[in-house]
């Protein structure tokens, strides 16, 4: 049953309360007819098809409908997913976009708009009355889209648009998917007018098809740009309809000056009066939104011959002349076997890889914006169901990758924000309490389904189970991790379980009922628990169960929790909180006793109670995002100790620091607080769905959440992929080094003396060693490939040459004016390289000892390169050119500006020598083929260009620039594939150790830093998601995915 609240929404037929599920304590929204009993039986029949069609529709964008029924007054309705927002229109305010920013924010929640309308859709759904009152914007800026109340069903799946280009619309008809479905009359109309496509207001309901969605969403997208309807909407319903029918939109850019050309055109063609010109499908309109946000060319602005021809047939298909039709029919014929023929030979390839794509930056687009949930299921369907299935690996690409590389680098994007290690499905329904035994071996679930569940760890295997007629509400181990106990929700009883094998010991019938908290004390002799009304009961378990009885004060019971050692109980009760009037009362008691220790009134709602590690003293979170301590032990008042972003849901500590807490919000969001600090420190975990959380206090530092629909979720609570290995040393950090045989580990930094080259050893042990012997900055180093020496450029005007094994300095050479500023060895370790600001490249014979200079450039060069074929040299200058040199005669073999005469910062080879990459301060990438001459621009950098390398490899690329951006490139797709966490400043210098696992990265600005990655930190984190996302994917497939026997066997 439901507890129904107040009204939130009333519309034209029917009505939305706030309630709450009895059973499950969730809130939830229900609609019901307005009539009542009195309604027709075609309004009962459109709020029953309503019902079904959303039931239908699992989709993070669409609200969940969990019942539907009929109520003691006789009227139906449903109860489904309550959503704490705002409508779209609300959320967008008045007026347009205000900033290049917001467009794009606000194209990101379109895009999310788009997928959920486009799933419906390949669900056989037309919604035909979206609007921004039926688009709720969650506190995460997630879109959830309501109202399906004259929504028309499709006739099968294989009638919808394909999703994948093609042109050719749906066929309507009549479902059978949802019975008999509420059908729209001939001259009726259904919808919004001013959101209404033509065809709807044409009072022809045949003419309706997924492209009258399409027409809407081209409304909504208009007023988001702009804050204005795109025609008047206001006086007769006939002006309206003639608006709609006739009058053509003016461009956005019109409006809004802020508004684009590529904008334009993707606004405009949604509104084509005439649905053959619209987008063919929801999903053409969201491709070409993500082209846009991805800064690639749209469709929208490409003309469609395939439309003029056809439309040319079309109009001349009645001329009076047999001939003159004959020979236009000839030509077409001609004219469509061409292109035809042109268009089947990449069709079905190119198809199936856009809509892969679309999904791929759809879901990196996602996650940027901190919706993990959507992304992380778009970026595994684009990984696990390419176009192409992966064979399974023979050696491990760059960072221990698979294919396709960019959806992996995408996930291992994904979980550096978000790491989630595993993912199981433990439970049909929402997980209501965790449990972790003592050693951290084992996890117990309860949940919805009356299951209790024990988990291994870390592998999540399933131990044991046992299923209750009611809902299991808590799940607690006893101190040796010898005896585990359940209560269930309904008083049916508590049930006690070995620990270990999982067998049931005993069982104590009806003891108490409504538990909402419980807990075992150590030997399992006695269990307390708390009810939702505050009653605190303390249960003796040996012989016949006895319950004693403490009420905890007046109100609702807000939080309970129990110290660590099992002595003490809190309670939080809470009066009033409906009517603004707020006071919570927070008790401590004595445990089993029940002695009444302090108690303390707070005028405002607290919860999410903690204990101290030492019990001592109490912490909660207020409604107003506060945190509080009160040392209850010594009686005195309660003082704020940090503030949360959001309202706080639960807390937990980080093992025994009392400085760092986790906290699980309102906002869905799970944050690490320093409250040495008093203020959030970042982002540990974000979800929707997220319903408990309990954090291990033995081991490493994981995170256990129990989700919704019951899934059991483990989170690292400290992630970060790399070392760090200095920082602030304003002494260096310009340059880092990896040694041919991946032993050594060398970068810039402050040695004692002054500037030098520190060395680390990767692997076997040592020392670290300092090599100490320039005046000023180290701002370039480099091994020898044959791994004996490592060379130095500085701002002391001098190149040094050194002893990788024993750091001793072999020789130095002051041969410039002013600063050296790179330098590079040949690939036989014969010849050295260095350069700097007065534009020379001097080349030294490390054999003979003679040195040649060649006059490179007429300003400073940042950077040379030695090509893999020992023949030739690539120099960067501050004069915008990058020269190809003969480094036998000194000729200059080509020369070309990148970087339209800006600054070129960087040039490397690949490792076959077939491209050459420079960076620079046009903010762009450039890949010259030295075999056809042909350039290619890489652009996604928001700043200068300072640092390039490719991996062993070849395959990618990469980069770092001036803002501390760290970028990886696909250099076959010519795509950037993960962005990764960045420098704070000036990312200087890149080197990719020779088996690709590892990456080193060094900074400088005021405040540099050196950082050794492990690119494999995330492997594991995307092997533990994979089953579950794989079953996922398989459901809606109805098989198992092309790429799953490839990641099964890479995971093992």
């Amino acid at each position: 049953g439901y507890s129904v609240g107040e009204e939130i929404h009333r519309g034209g037929h029917g009505i939305v309360y706030h309630a709450i599920q009895l059973r499950t304590k969730r809130r939830v929204a229900i609609k019901v007819l307005l009539r009542g009993a009195t309604a027709t039986r075609r309004q009962r029949q459109r709020l029953e098809h309503e019902a079904e069609i959303i039931a239908s529709l699992r989709h993070p964008g669409i609200v969940t409908v969990y019942d539907g029924q009929y109520f003691e007054d006789g009227r139906y309705g449903f109860a489904m997913e309550y959503i704490d927002g705002k409508t779209l229109d609300r959320w967008a305010g008045d007026g347009g976009a205000a900033d290049r920013e917001q467009i794009l924010a606000r194209l990101r929640l379109f895009s999310a708009i788009c997928d959920a309308v486009a799933f419906a859709h390949r669900h056989g759904v037309i919604h035909r009355d979206l609007k921004p009152a039926n688009i709720l914007i969650d506190d995460l800026d997630n879109p959830h889209i309501l109202d399906f109340g004259i929504a028309k069903a499709l006739q099968a799946e294989s009638d919808l648009p394909h999703d994948m280009g093609s042109e050719r619309p749906a066929d309507e008809g009549t479902s059978k998917a949802f019975g008999t479905p509420f059908v729209t009359l001939p001259g009726e109309f259904a919808g919004t007018p001013a959101y209404a496509s033509p065809e709807q207001v044409s009072g022809d309901p045949g003419t309706i098809d997924t492209r009258t969605d399409v027409y809407s969403l081209g409304v909504i997208l208009y007023l988001l740009m702009t804050g204005k309807p795109p025609y008047p909407c206001t006086g007769s319903l006939s002006d309206v309809v003639h608006h709609i029918e006739h009058t053509v939109p003016s461009a956005p850019s019109g409006t809004s000056l802020r508004v684009d050309a590529d904008i334009d055109a993707i606004v405009l063609r949604a509104l084509e009066k005439d649905k053959e010109r619209r987008y063919a499908s929801v999903l053409a309109l969201q491709n070409d939104v993500l082209r846009y946000l991805a800064g690639e060319a749209i469709e929208a602005r490409s003309n469609s011959g395939w439309y003029i021809l056809r439309k040319s047939v079309r109009r001349h298909r009645t001329a009076a002349s047999i001939a003159g039709a004959g020979v236009l029919l000839l030509a077409a014929f001609a004219g469509t076997m061409t292109l035809l023929y042109t268009q089947k030979r990449d069709a079905e390839a190119t198809a199936l890889g856009q809509l892969r794509l679309r999904e791929l930056l759809h879901g990196r687009s996602e996650v940027g914006a901190g919706r993990y949930a959507l992304g992380a299921d778009l970026l595994w369907r684009a990984h696990l169901n390419p176009p192409i299935a992966t064979d399974p690996p023979q050696r491990p690409l760059f960072g221990g990758a698979i294919e396709p590389l960019d959806s992996y680098w995408g996930l291992w994007e994904l979980y550096s924000m978000y790491p989630r290690v595993a993912t199981v499905d433990a439970h049909q329904g929402e997980i209501y309490d965790i449990a972790i035994s003592p050693d951290g071996s084992a996890i117990a679930t309860g949940g919805d389904d009356g299951a209790l569940r024990v988990w291994s760890f870390p592998g999540l295997d399933l131990l044991a189970e046992h299923v209750h007629d009611s809902p299991i509400v808590s799940v607690r181990f006893s101190g040796d991790g010898s005896t585990l106990g359940t209560f269930t929700n309904h008083g049916e009883g508590y049930f006690l379980f070995d620990g270990v094998s999982g067998e049931k010991l005993a069982s104590f019938g009806s003891v108490v009922e409504g538990v909402r908290r419980a807990r075992l004390n150590d030997d399992g002799s006695a269990a307390t628990t708390m009810g939702w009304h505050g009653d605190v009961h303390s249960i003796s378990l040996e012989g016949a169960p006895i319950a004693r009885r403490v009420p905890t004060g007046p109100g609702f019971a807000e939080s309970v929790v129990f110290s660590r050692d099992g002595a003490l109980l809190a309670t939080s009760m809470v009066e009033d909180a409906e009517l603004g009037n707020v006071r919570s009362t927070v008790s401590v008691w004595t445990l089993p006793e029940l002695k009444l220790v302090a108690q303390t009134v707070r005028q405002r709602n607290v919860s999410a109670l903690l204990f101290a590690p030492d019990g001592g003293s109490v912490l909660w979170a207020t409604n107003l995002a506060e945190i509080e301590r009160w040392d209850h032990a010594q009686g005195s008042d309660a003082v704020g100790v940090a503030v949360s972003t959001s309202g706080i849901l639960q807390m937990s500590w980080i093992g025994d620091d009392e400085r760092r807490l986790i906290t699980l919000d309102k906002d869905h969001t799970v944050r690490l607080i320093d409250l040495s600090n008093a203020e959030p420190v970042r982002e540990v975990a974000r979800s929707s769905r997220v319903v408990r959380l309990l954090h291990r206090a033995n081991g490493p530092a994981m995170l256990f959440s129990g989700l919704i629909d019951g899934q059991l979720t483990v989170w690292q609570t400290e992630s970060q992929p790399y070392q760090l290995i200095s920082r602030g040393d304003n002494r260096g950090c310009h340059a880092v080094a990896i040694s041919p045989d991946n032993r050594t580990f060398a970068y810039a930094g402050g040695v004692e003396g002054g500037h030098g080259i520190v060395l680390i050893p990767l692997a076997g042990g040592g020392d670290r060693v300092e090599l100490a012997g320039h005046t000023e900055m180290v701002s370039a180093i480099a091994f020898s490939p044959d791994g004996r020496s490592l060379a130095s450029a500085s701002f002391d005007g001098t190149a040094a040459l050194w002893d990788a094994a024993d750091g001793s300095l072999l020789r130095r050479f002051a041969d410039h004016k002013g600063r050296v500023s790179t330098v590079a060895f040949s690939p036989d370790s014969n010849t050295l390289a260095y350069a700097g600001d007065d534009g020379v490249v001097h080349l030294r014979d490390l054999i003979s000892g003679s040195v040649r200079a060649l006059n490179a450039h007429a300003e400073r060069i940042p950077s040379v390169a030695f090509h893999p074929d020992g023949r030739r040299l690539a120099s960067a200058g501050a004069d915008g050119a990058v020269r190809l040199w003969n480094i036998a005669t000194g000729e200059l073999l080509s020369e070309f500006t990148p970087g339209g005469g800006k600054i070129i910062r960087t040039v490397c080879f690949s490792p076959d020598g077939a491209i050459l990459a420079s960076g620079g301060d046009d903010n762009a990438i450039v890949l010259k083929h030295l075999a056809t001459g042909r350039h290619e621009t890489l652009r996604a950098h928001p700043a200068g260009v300072l640092a390039l390398a490719f991996e062993p490899e070849g395959r990618v690329l990469v980069s770092g620039d001036r803002f501390g951006g760290v970028m990886l490139w696909d250099v076959h797709q010519r795509r950037q594939i993960a962005a990764l966490p960045k420098h704070p400043e000036l990312m200087m210098s890149i080197a990719v150790s020779p088996d690709g696992m590892r990456l080193a990265t060094g900074s400088a600005g005021s405040d540099p830093e050196v950082r050794l990655w492990d690119l494999d930190a995330y492997r594991p984190h995307i092997a533990g998601n994979l089953e579950h996302h794989a079953r996922l994917i398989t459901e809606a497939l109805g098989h198992e995915p092309p790429n799953l026997a490839a990641m099964r066997a890479w995971a093992a």
